[in-house]
């Protein structure tokens, strides 16, 4: 009995067995929400493309997409062995999500001194990285290997920190602000670099060998070649708070209670490091959830410093369980249409337009991740013979000027209906 009790303790570190069933239960979460989303999101189906290459043996086209390679990789594995990309996706990621609760509860042990456990909870159901999961983004496997990089870096493991770190860039690029932030408090932190140097010297070469460009990080050449970083890097700052609110709920308010008694501060210099990134480039949400592994363990400091931290706790786990927005049902009419239209295509034949999961269901390479110009869409529709437009885009009124050869596409009665609430317009060329 005293070994259950023991066990089931909220406050404590988190054992090997806590962590076990702590795993356990958040892969089961992870497999419910999963279950409950019907498709990838847009940027999900990239990744999911390029896993089909890279089962496909066909590594440069998937290298030649502005997203690093390994979320993909992982993926392209259970692709090899026959489970369709989109459950393989999810799957891969749910376990990557499990995976790191794992160093979430390390780090926090460290940070907040008996508080493995809380954080092992938090990690366990923390909201937008499950959602990102489900949806086929690289949020998880970049926390897992974030995560570990970072606590093994505060225990003086850099050597560990560095093969961690390495891997994390070849998920997202923003994984070298580890090692960097590791340099204001941890001594010998520079060997942390040695294996990110060897982690973005990989992937230039492989990238350079499948005559791709040897550029470790395209997206940056994607940035300035579409201008998607908009607005002044001051005028993204008063858009902070709202990112912030929206990407960690109220673990992000306790987290900012907790930044006044943690300690070291490279963890803080860590946040200053993001934020400012994000200032340059374009402040969404879920560029700051996947940095969830290290707010976890703030939020469990500044747990600590209210009373009634029982039910408190109750309370943030119980608003983690509300998964919202992502999982919508009426978008499974994307999938229905692209299916329906494909097996309309003809050889030689061709759709395309501006809903990139409805291309890539119809079995179309996914558009690049930026807003099309009606220019540019009618360039692509004159010679296809579908084109699916988003109804609301401000685009759409140029697009079915500029194509006058195509009329409003006639579909069975069901899916026409799904499809119009859906608010999706298909045009077929006469």
């Amino acid at each position: 009995m005293n070994r259950w009790r023991a066990l089931l303790a909220v406050e404590g570190a988190a054992s090997p067995a806590f962590l076990a069933v702590v795993a356990a239960l958040g892969l089961s979460w992870r497999l419910l929400v999963n279950s409950w989303t019907v498709l990838p999101r847009e940027d999900g189906v990239t990744y999911l493309w390029m896993a089909e290459r890279f089962a496909a043996g066909e590594a440069s086209a998937a290298l030649g997409q502005v997203f690093p390679p390994l979320t993909s990789l992982l993926i392209a594995v259970p692709v090899a062995l026959g489970v369709e990309p989109f459950a393989a996706g999810q799957l891969v990621l749910a376990v990557c999500g499990a995976a790191a609760i794992a160093p979430t509860a390390w780090l926090a042990q460290r940070l907040v001194p008996g508080g493995g456990r809380v954080a092992a909870l938090l990690a366990a159901v923390a909201t937008r990285p499950v959602m990102l999961g489900a949806q086929v983004y690289c949020e998880p496997l970049f926390a897992l290997l974030a995560a570990l990089a970072l606590e093994r870096g505060l225990a003086g493991r850099m050597w560990t920190a560095s093969v961690a770190s390495g891997l994390a860039f070849w998920v997202r690029p923003e994984a070298a602000l580890v090692p960097v932030a590791l340099l204001v408090s941890e001594r010998g932190a520079w060997r942390a670099f040695v294996g990110l140097g060897a982690g973005v010297g990989a992937l230039s070469l492989w990238r350079g060998m499948c005559d791709v460009g040897f550029d470790p990080v395209p997206k940056l050449a994607f940035i300035r070649a579409h201008n998607v970083a908009t607005s002044s890097p001051l005028g993204h700052v008063l858009e902070l708070p709202g990112c912030w609110l929206e990407a960690f709920g109220v673990l992000g308010l306790l987290a900012i209670l907790g930044m006044l008694r943690v300690r070291p501060r490279s963890i803080l210099v860590l946040f200053g490091l993001v934020l400012a990134m994000l200032c340059l480039y374009v402040p969404r949400w879920r560029f700051l959830a996947g940095w969830t592994f290290a707010v976890v363990p703030l939020a469990v400091a500044g747990l600590r410093l209210l009373p009634a931290r029982p039910w408190l706790f109750a309370l943030v786990v119980g608003s983690q369980l509300v998964v919202h927005g992502g999982v919508h049902a009426d978008r499974v009419a994307e999938r229905e249409l692209a299916l329906h239209l494909r097996g309309l295509l003809r050889p030689g034949e061709r759709i395309t337009g501006d809903m990139t999961r409805v291309l890539y269901f119809a079995g179309v390479q996914p558009l690049e991740p930026r807003h099309y110009t009606a220019a540019e869409l009618c360039a692509m529709g004159r010679q296809a013979r579908f084109v699916v437009l988003r109804e609301r885009r401000a685009t759409t009124p140029g697009v079915v000027e500029g194509l006058p050869r195509h009329g409003t596409a006639v579909l069975p009665e069901g899916l026409a209906e799904r499809v119009r609430e859906r608010g999706i317009l298909v045009l077929e060329r006469r």
